[in-house]
Parts: C-alpha cells; sequence; structure tokens
C-alpha cells in the first residue's frame, strides 16, 4: 500500500512539474512576441513562428503575431492565411478582420475585402476605420453610390473628418451631382478654412451649374484660392472661362495677361486676350496681340486668319483704311478669293 501511494505521488509530482514547465514556455513565448512586436521586428516574428508552434502548438496568438508580422511586410497573401486560422480559433481579436481586409484591398480583391468589413463593422459599428476601407472596397468595385455612404457613416461618426468630406465632393463631381458636391466642399471649407484647393475645386464644381449666379460664385472661390497662395494656369483659365461667361472683359484680359506671365509663348492665351481687348474696344492692344500672333510660325491656318479678320475689325474702327486693305488682301488671297 505505502509501494501504491509513493508511486502514485510521484507520478502527480512529475505532472505538476510539466505543466509549470509548459506554462514557463508559453510566458516565455508571449514575452517574446509582445517584446519583438512592440520593437516591430517583423522578421524575427516571422522566423520564430516554427519553434515557437513546435514548443506550444495550443498557443494560437502564434498565428496572430506572424499574420501581423506578415501584414506590416506587405505579405499579404500570407496575412490572409495566417488570419483566417487564427480567427477559426479565436474570434475575440477585432482587428484582424480590419487589417484581412486592408490585406484583401491590397491584393485587388474587393468583394473578400467586404466580406471581412462587414464582420469587423458588425463587431466594431462605431469604428471610422472599418467604414473608410469599405469605402477603398467600393471606390476600386466603382460602386460610387455605395462609396458616398460608406463615407457618410465615417463622417456621421467622426464629424471633423475633413478627408471624408474631401471624397465625398470628389465622388459626387465624379458623377457630376455638382449640387451635393458643393455642398460637401462647403463642409470642407469650414473645416479647413484655408485649403486653397477646395475653393478652387468648389469653383469648378459652381462653373459646372453654368448659371449666372454659380459662375459669380464661383469667381469668389477662385477670387479666393488666389488671395491663398493657388496662382497656377488652372486657376487664370477657369477665372478667363468665367469672366468670358460673364461678357466681363476687363476680367477676361487680367487672367489672360496672368496666363501669359506664366506662359508667354501660348498662342490660344494671346489670341484669346486679343478678342477679349477687340470686345472691350480697345483696339490697339487688340491689334498688338493679334499681330504677335499672325507672325508666329507655329500659328495655324484657321487661327491665323480669324486673327487677320479680327486685326481687320481693329483697324477699320481705328479709321485706318490702309492698313484694313492690306489685311482685306491677305484674308482674300488665304480664304481663295
Amino acid at each position: 500500500m505505502k509501494r501504491t501511494i509513493l508511486t502514485l505521488a510521484l507520478i502527480f509530482s512529475s505532472m505538476v512539474v510539466f505543466a509549470q514547465s509548459e506554462e514557463e514556455t508559453l510566458n516565455k513565448w508571449i514575452n517574446t512576441y509582445n517584446e519583438l512586436n512592440a520593437s516591430k521586428n517583423y522578421a524575427a516574428m516571422i522566423s520564430n513562428f516554427d519553434a515557437c508552434h513546435a514548443e506550444v502548438p495550443s498557443w494560437d496568438f502564434a498565428y496572430y503575431y506572424k499574420g501581423v508580422a506578415e501584414f506590416n511586410t506587405n505579405d499579404h497573401a500570407a496575412a490572409i492565411k495566417d488570419f483566417a486560422t487564427f480567427t477559426s480559433k479565436i474570434d475575440t481579436v477585432n482587428s484582424v478582420y480590419l487589417m484581412m481586409a486592408k490585406s484583401y484591398n491590397a491584393l485587388s480583391q474587393p468583394q473578400d475585402a467586404l466580406n471581412s468589413l462587414a464582420i469587423y463593422t458588425q463587431k466594431e459599428p462605431n469604428d471610422k476605420n472599418g467604414y473608410s476601407e469599405m469605402a477603398n472596397s467600393y471606390l476600386a468595385l466603382k460602386d460610387y453610390a455605395s462609396y458616398v455612404n460608406a463615407l457618410n457613416k465615417v463622417v456621421s461618426i467622426d464629424a471633423t473628418d475633413v478627408a471624408a468630406y474631401k471624397n465625398i465632393a470628389s465622388a459626387y463631381a465624379m458623377q457630376k451631382d455638382f449640387e451635393n458636391a458643393i455642398k460637401a466642399y462647403d463642409k470642407v471649407i469650414e473645416l479647413d478654412a484655408n485649403n486653397a484647393e477646395m475653393y478652387f475645386n468648389r469653383a469648378t464644381c459652381k462653373v459646372s451649374l453654368k448659371t449666372a449666379e454659380s459662375i459669380a460664385a464661383a469667381l469668389e472661390d477662385l477670387n479666393k484660392a488666389e488671395s491663398l497662395g493657388k496662382a497656377d494656369l488652372k486657376l487664370y483659365n477657369y477665372k478667363y472661362n468665367c469672366h468670358s461667361m460673364l461678357k466681363n472683359n476687363a476680367g477676361a484680359i487680367e487672367a489672360c495677361t496672368k496666363m501669359l506671365e506664366l506662359n508667354p509663348n501660348d498662342l490660344r492665351t494671346l489670341y484669346n486676350r486679343a478678342n477679349a481687348y477687340y470686345k472691350d474696344k480697345k483696339y490697339k492692344e487688340a491689334i498688338a496681340d493679334m499681330t504677335s500672333v499672325i507672325d508666329n510660325e507655329k500659328v495655324d491656318d484657321k487661327t491665323k486668319l480669324n486673327a487677320l479678320k479680327t486685326r481687320y475689325m481693329c483697324k477699320k474702327s481705328l479709321n485706318d483704311a490702309k492698313g484694313a486693305q492690306a489685311d482685306l488682301e491677305i484674308i482674300n488671297k488665304m480664304s481663295g478669293k
């Protein structure tokens, strides 16, 4: 009897030692992976997986840490595989589903990303990051309505998310829904009042509405963008078009002059300024610009002929009969008369 009791005691003692040893091994790997993850030593997180899994095969978080390392080193296919293994065993780490979605999107698999995000947003309904990634998936699918809906969810969670409002505005503009695009840009500008590019973008939408009121409002935005430092050809070209549509010749001349300061060799702008001078009855200035157009060796015949016709009209208005006659002869010759 004593011998039996002693034997059982030895067996029990061995089991306790084994359990303690396994727990120590597990703690070792937990500490190792926490340290590697904190230091972003992703290569070591991957290379240690086999040894870890061999020593503590029941520790499913090894798959999680390996997936995190693969995700951060852009090995997205491997990350998805390890995350899938992990979630089949443990379903309580919600961030895994977001990383899976990002990996799917990186691999141009937006529908698979949406499947992961459906789970993630159910688990984390108040995390705007899930809806931002969902928007990326819908954008890849060219489902712009769903793209906007996802972004609207983002701003419903965070009403100060400027980037989301910018993307909403761009999506509406892309669909030629300029009124809603303008509303979205209104919100962007409310949150970021010194962003010249946003005033410019809102102006382009207002121009597209093609009413006198919207064109005038667009000019206000363009002037604001210019005051904030945006002074490029695109801005001045829009200003020229706006002034032209409003029949504001002085404004059109000023916009063309700004463009020519930036690009002195642009014949089209020179031609446009000459026409604006002509409409503004500044005939001498118009003649000077048209002459520069006519004499340029790169001018095409159609533009040259039109420039000659305008110069002819200017000379007539200035009572330059001789000069007008000379232009008329060239016009007739070019026209085959």
